[in-house]
């Protein structure tokens, strides 16, 4: 009516795996538009990750993740133990560039 969006924006974490500084930003700007906001967006344990992981807590939600690594254009897909925060975790390795 007021002309907010269709549907309500799914959360994701977001987790610097690469070291790169600003590379949570660079992963908003591209899932944004696909209809996904930051809930967090913090360092990961270390900045050893080659690959970047996106990983859901359900098989249920390997669509959403399958959503994400298209318009981030790399990762692999995982079903683990979720956040509790936001239904999908991405990981940003160093074959993320921005």
């Amino acid at each position: 009516m007021f002309g907010g969006p269709a549907t309500e924006a799914v959360p994701v974490s977001v987790l610097n795996g690469n070291g790169v500084p600003g590379t949570g930003e660079a992963v908003a700007e591209r899932i944004i538009p696909g209809g996904f906001r930051v809930a967090v967006s913090q360092n990961a344990s270390d900045f050893d990750d080659a690959e970047t992981l996106i990983v859901v807590g359900s098989p249920e939600d390997v669509a959403l993740a399958e959503r994400v690594r298209d318009l981030l254009g790399v990762g692999s897909v995982s079903v683990s133990v979720g956040s509790g925060i936001a239904p999908v975790t991405i990981v940003d390795g160093k074959d993320f560039s921005g």
